[in-house]
């Protein structure tokens, strides 16, 4: 968990660039309306904010914002493999 984890936003932002999704990897085209990670403070700004397109956003709402889980089976060993 990040240090300002806690006051991050998702703030609806109109694209001037194209971007890509960090959640499902769609492009995000210019003038298209998109979500990006924002935080309340005044004087903090994120240089790697996440941006996420809108289709995604409907989807999930702010539950982007929250930690991913990882599964106990991503990293396996092949050590489990060889046992047999």
């Amino acid at each position: 968990m990040g240090k300002y984890n806690g006051i991050k936003i998702l703030k609806k932002t109109k694209s001037r660039t194209s971007h890509v999704c960090n959640n499902c990897g769609n492009n995000i085209s210019p003038s298209e309306i998109y979500y990006r990670e924002h935080i309340e403070d005044t004087f903090l700004h994120s240089l790697h904010a996440k941006k996420y397109c809108s289709s995604c956003y409907e989807k999930l709402g702010d539950t982007l914002l929250s930690p991913k889980v990882k599964s106990p089976h991503q990293n396996v060993s092949l050590e489990t493999f060889d046992k047999d």
